[in-house]
């Protein structure tokens, strides 16, 4: 099994004046683009300002070690 946890926090000014649908479509995509190729992976998500704004996180939960 696998499992795929994300957090975004949207208060910050990147997520204002309108902005908050574009910025967020922006950062999931930029996750997207990096699943195909890994099995299991974590990172920072920044916003359009650099400033980070949440994690994600890919785990496979099946594996033995």
């Amino acid at each position: 099994m696998t499992m795929f946890t994300l957090t975004i926090q949207t208060e910050n000014d990147a997520f204002q004046d309108g902005n908050a649908a574009s910025e967020l479509a922006r950062l999931l995509r930029r996750v997207a683009q990096r699943l195909p190729v890994m099995d299991e992976g974590s990172g920072r998500i920044q916003d359009s300002n650099g400033n980070t704004v949440g994690r994600w996180e890919l785990v496979n939960t099946s594996r033995e070690d």
